[in-house]
This record gives C-alpha cells, sequence and structure tokens, in this order.
C-alpha cells in the first residue's frame, strides 16, 4: 500500500537538503503512483505550493527552463523537518 502522496513528498525533500523541483521529485515518485492523476509536475507543483503556504517548505531558487516556463526548487524549512520528526518519524528513515 502507497503512502500518501504529501508524505512521499515530504520523504524524498528530506532526503534532498537542498531542494528539488516539481520535475525532480515526479521522477523519483513516478514508479510507484504511475496510475495516480494526482502525481504529475504540475499537480506536484500544486502540493508544494500548499505545503509552502502552511510553512512546510520554501521556494529555494526560482528559474525560467528551455520553454520559458518559471521552475521553482523547493526545500524544507525547520518548521517542516520538526512537525515531521514529530508526526512523521518514519519519514526520516
Amino acid at each position: 500500500m502507497l503512502m500518501p502522496l504529501r508524505c512521499s513528498i515530504m520523504q524524498i525533500l528530506i532526503h534532498h537538503p537542498a531542494g528539488m523541483t516539481p520535475s525532480e521529485i515526479y521522477d523519483q515518485l513516478d514508479p510507484a503512483y504511475k496510475k495516480e492523476r494526482q502525481c504529475s509536475p504540475e499537480r506536484l507543483d500544486g502540493h508544494l505550493m500548499s505545503m509552502k503556504g502552511v510553512g512546510i517548505v520554501e521556494a529555494t531558487d526560482a528559474f525560467q527552463d528551455d520553454h520559458g516556463q518559471t521552475v521553482v526548487r523547493y526545500s524544507f524549512t525547520d518548521y517542516g523537518l520538526d512537525t515531521a520528526k514529530k508526526y512523521f518519524p518514519s519519514l526520516l528513515n
């Protein structure tokens, strides 16, 4: 059984402190969540923006890709790490 998608996003970001883009996260999630509509780079960006809104992640970089689209790199905040340690300690493995 799969973890909820946002928990999987958190687990990936915890292990990549420099941050990741939605596309980079998607590349890691796609094998497990291949048939999930909510697992696309665009929808992952929406999940990350929601997580940013509550202070779990922050935008650490923004740049334009080869197609002129803005791409944001997200990483965990200290608050997000504290929250993960408190409520989801299994994500730290």
